[in-house]
């Protein structure tokens, strides 16, 4: 079975940019291709007298996520020269993530792990 697509999880921080790293320069050597993927809690709607008030909060958030995976893709495709795709989706980090690795068929997910400081 040959590894095919790489999904990496990324919330933007330098953990998972250097997760991000990692899987580019491995899907290199193997040619596989990465998927970016950050999920994102939906702003709640404002409630004004009992009445949920829609917002555009939700679809600038969703641009404004977009716009940031499609600078990490470029910055991959441009430093490790492979394929990178992405996507920003809402829901729960966990379950979005195993639903987007079983929709890709990913043989590996590449995720960051940010060190707890000892007190």
């Amino acid at each position: 079975v040959m590894l095919k697509t790489i999904l990496v999880p990324v919330d933007f921080s330098v953990a998972s940019r250097k997760a991000a790293d990692y899987a580019a320069l491995l899907a290199k050597h193997i040619k596989a291709h990465i998927f970016l993927l950050h999920v994102y809690t939906e702003p709640v709607p404002v409630i004004e007298g009992g009445i949920a008030v829609a917002t555009t909060a939700g679809v600038m958030l969703r641009e404004e996520y977009q716009l940031q995976l499609q600078t990490e893709a470029k910055r991959l495709a441009a430093a490790y020269g492979v394929t990178v795709s992405s996507d920003a989706v809402t829901g729960f980090t966990g379950d979005m993530i195993k639903d987007m690795a079983e929709e890709l068929n990913a043989g590996l997910i590449c995720l960051g792990r940010k060190r707890r400081k000892h007190q």
